[in-house]
């Protein structure tokens, strides 16, 4: 028994620097519990049956989950299995270590993490609040194989719910119980009843623990949608002084940063978060493209196209991967299908290679950059093949239940057919299409997996009109897509240029002001910057002069 606490102590010190920093607290007795646990001072406070030398782990494990570290987290629970083994609540931590209730389990997975609910089950009752713990976790993998995640996913709230009006002073299980809510989500529920439960249960946690890293962080999964990120500025700013060095953790309150364009904020949210993946999970882990991802993006808004360069350079140099996971299959498709798309490189956008997915929806965006290139620079017949090469994705998508994904797919696929037919001539066509895409892309969000599009279909919508000579029909276009995606370089200078042509000089001036504030010390974008420093130029003369 002495070797295996030495053990628990040295995996717990190699595993601390995953964990945020907490206050100290008030020692926990080992003694079974049946209530909530007592007020410490520490953000996180979980008491459990388990033996004293174990519970500060156990917490630690607990705030691993709150930030989304699974792996960490289930070594964690496993480790205080190994050095306490009658603790039952070590498995209920392992099993729901397995579950990502915002993404998707394999198989394999979904397998371990029911071996581990049913273990916790397998021990005596110690008290009610264990129990109720253990059931909802079981509830998650009940039948997985027969039951869909949807369905699996009402059981655990329905269970958590029960768990939270039984013990209302458990704040762990108030925010794990709000983390259900927002996983259980039903995007036809137009009174967002379940967002509008979390938020206030959410809400109150933080009014008693300003710091609670898990309140935190569920605020800014709830805020992250366009309309809603304002709210979230506040908590991602928090968040980002407690984060756990892990890659989600320093990554997440970029979702806040990006939707409303603060693209510093996204950047060094991002690299650290990039740091964190390269170091624990290694160069190609898709928590590290992610993040390379949402740097690129970030990098393009704010006129920094060698570092976003750079990063292209480094996928487009890196080996195919024989199973990339989803995140990663997305990230390697993106990169550098955003940069030449941003940058307008749309001969650039042919020479890129269309690799064999696993995942179609990554498969469908170089198929997009291909319709797109071929269509912007005269080239019907390339745009032509990979718009009939979009075509069957959608189904594929739907077949295999990734009905999200399936949706993106069709917004890709109106807009590429809206540059055909625009190159066709047809420009009636061009713009429904364009407006089906933009119709698309903007319906309401569920869970947002990826917060920044190829390009936006309004701004695509404004792009054309500016170029049929409808300057005032492209400015409205290009601000209602900045409504959504604020600060953005292309639709700032669109909208520049369309207040311009519509002689609002008012307007004009105010977007070539924003673009020369967001990007004015850019090598990237010379001719940008130099027509929106002349009209401002020429603007102050002319209001000095009094013309």
């Amino acid at each position: 028994m002495k070797n295996v606490y030495l053990y628990f102590i040295f995996l717990t010190a190699l595993i601390t620097a995953f964990a945020p920093p907490t206050a100290s607290s008030e020692e926990i007795m080992s003694t079974p519990s049946t209530a909530a646990p007592a007020e410490t001072s520490d953000p996180i406070s979980f008491s459990t049956s388990c033996s004293a030398p174990v519970q500060e782990s156990f917490k630690r494990g607990v705030a691993l989950l709150h930030a989304f570290a699974h792996e960490a987290a289930e070594q964690v629970f496993l480790a205080v299995a190994e050095a306490d083994p009658d603790c039952a609540m070590a498995y209920w931590g392992a099993a729901l270590s397995r579950y990502p209730l915002f993404g998707k389990a394999d198989a394999k997975t979904l397998e371990k993490g029911l071996a581990f609910a049913e273990k916790a089950t397998n021990f005596p009752a110690k008290n009610a609040r264990e129990s109720g713990y253990i059931a909802a976790v079981n509830a998650l993998y009940a039948d997985f194989g027969t039951l869909d995640a949807p369905t699996r996913a009402r059981a655990y709230e329905k269970a958590m719910a029960q768990l939270h009006h039984d013990f209302p002073e458990d704040r762990e299980a108030a925010v794990l119980y709000a983390f259900s809510l927002l996983a259980s989500a039903s995007s036809d529920d137009a009174h967002l009843t379940h967002q509008k439960a979390a938020e206030a249960i959410l809400i109150s946690i933080l009014q008693a623990r300003p710091q609670h890293p898990g309140a935190l962080h569920g605020l800014i999964h709830l805020y992250d949608s366009p309309d809603q990120a304002s709210k979230g500025l506040e908590y991602a700013r928090a968040y980002m002084k407690i984060a756990p060095s892990t890659p989600h953790a320093l990554h997440i309150p970029a979702h806040i940063f990006t939707r409303l364009g603060l693209w510093e904020e996204a950047i060094n949210s991002n690299l650290a978060s990039e740091a964190a993946a390269r170091s624990k999970m290694g160069r190609n882990s898709g928590a590290r493209l992610h993040a390379m991802d949402n740097l690129v993006y970030a990098y393009l808004q704010s006129g920094e196209d060698q570092k976003a360069e750079a990063i292209v350079n480094e996928i487009l140099a890196m080996p195919p991967s024989e199973a990339p996971n989803r995140e990663a299959a997305y990230a390697r498709a993106a990169i550098p299908v955003r940069y030449v798309m941003e940058r307008r490189l749309w001969t650039g956008a042919l020479t890129l290679r269309v690799r064999p997915n696993p995942h179609p929806y990554a498969e469908a965006l170089s198929y997009f950059a291909y319709a797109l290139g071929g269509s912007r620079s005269r080239r019907p017949i390339e745009a032509a093949g990979a718009i009939e090469a979009i075509r069957s994705i959608p189904g594929r998508l739907r077949a295999s239940k990734d009905i999200e994904e399936a949706v993106y797919t069709e917004a890709l696929l109106q807009a590429a057919a809206g540059w055909i037919e625009y190159a066709e001539g047809k420009r009636d066509r061009a713009i429904l299409h364009l407006r089906a895409a933009a119709e698309i892309q903007e319906r309401p969000e569920t869970h947002s997996d990826f917060p920044n599009i190829i390009l936006p279909a309004r701004e695509m919508l404004a792009d054309l009109l500016l170029e049929e000579g409808e300057p005032q029909e492209a400015l409205t276009e290009y601000e209602r897509s900045l409504l959504r995606a604020p600060n953005r370089f292309n639709t700032l200078y669109g909208a520049a240029r369309a207040a311009e042509h519509s002689e609002n000089i008012g307007k004009a001036r105010d977007y070539y002001a924003q673009l020369v504030a967001l990007a004015g010390k850019s090598k990237s974008r010379e001719r940008e910057m130099l027509e929106a420093n002349l009209f401002l130029k020429n603007a102050a003369i002319k209001m000095k002069t009094g013309d």
